[in-house]
C-alpha cells in the first residue's frame, strides 16, 4: 500500500514540471512561425480529455491486471 502512496507522490512531482515543458515548447514553435497560436488556443480542451483518458485507461488496466 505504501508502494502506490509513493508511486502516486513521485507522479504529481513530475506533472507540473511536465507541463511547464509543454508550455514552453508551444511558445517556442509559436515565435517559430511553426505553429500558430490561435490554433492552439482553440484546440487546448483536447489535451485534459486525452490525459484523463490515459489516466482511466490506465486505472482500469491497473485494477484489471
Amino acid at each position: 500500500m505504501q508502494n502506490e502512496q509513493g508511486k502516486s507522490r513521485r507522479n504529481r512531482g513530475v506533472f507540473a514540471p511536465i507541463v511547464l515543458i509543454l508550455v514552453g515548447v508551444l511558445f517556442l514553435l509559436d515565435k517559430s512561425g511553426i505553429i500558430d497560436r490561435h490554433v492552439v488556443l482553440q484546440w487546448w480542451p483536447l489535451v485534459p480529455i486525452a490525459v484523463g483518458g490515459w489516466l482511466l485507461t490506465k486505472r482500469i488496466n491497473r485494477q484489471n491486471g
